[in-house]
């Protein structure tokens, strides 16, 4: 075999040629059919729409009556208003009269923050509930309102329930 021969200097290569324009794109066409929606789904339980605020003085095993020097207070924590009464007795009749002052406050007295008038009563059987509101002044509870509940007057009764209806 012969020698090789001389192969030339390196790093060159030919011209390429013009490149050309690019091709019309096209139509795109309509949008496609997106089927049938489904259903919405369950929007899960919100709660009860009417809560309870309660008052409980004396007992059924009481060997007296209870007296109107009878007063208990609670704080409700959250905004309402007042939708209705109860009211149950163990025996006899009641009148009870609520008053209220924001919190941070005093205790309200029936003096100086009452909210009903001449009060809300039992005077035959031993449960009476009712929407009647006539007697409130008002009926709105802000939340953490003191509230208090008086007994103004009563007989015989040993046992009272006192149920505020709100929503």
């Amino acid at each position: 075999m012969g020698a090789t021969g001389y192969t030339g200097p390196g790093n060159f290569t030919g011209y390429t040629g013009y490149t050309g324009r690019t091709g019309y794109t096209g139509y795109t066409g309509p949008t496609g059919y997106t089927g049938p929606g489904g259903a919405t789904g369950y929007t899960g339980y919100t709660g009860p729409s009417t809560r309870a605020i309660c008052f409980t003085m004396g007992s059924p095993t009481n060997t007296s009556a209870l007296t109107t020097s009878e007063i208990q207070y609670i704080v409700c924590p959250f905004a309402c208003t007042i939708g209705a009464w109860n009211i149950s007795v163990d025996a006899g009749t009641c009148t009870v009269k609520f008053a209220k002052v924001g919190t941070g406050t005093a205790l309200p007295t029936i003096a100086s923050n009452s909210i009903n008038t001449s009060g809300v009563s039992i005077s035959t059987g031993t449960t009476i509930h009712s929407t009647t509101l006539t007697d409130f002044t008002t009926t709105s509870i802000t939340a953490n309102d003191i509230i208090g509940c008086f007994v103004t007057a009563v007989a015989t009764a040993k046992f009272i329930n006192v149920v505020l209806q709100v929503g």
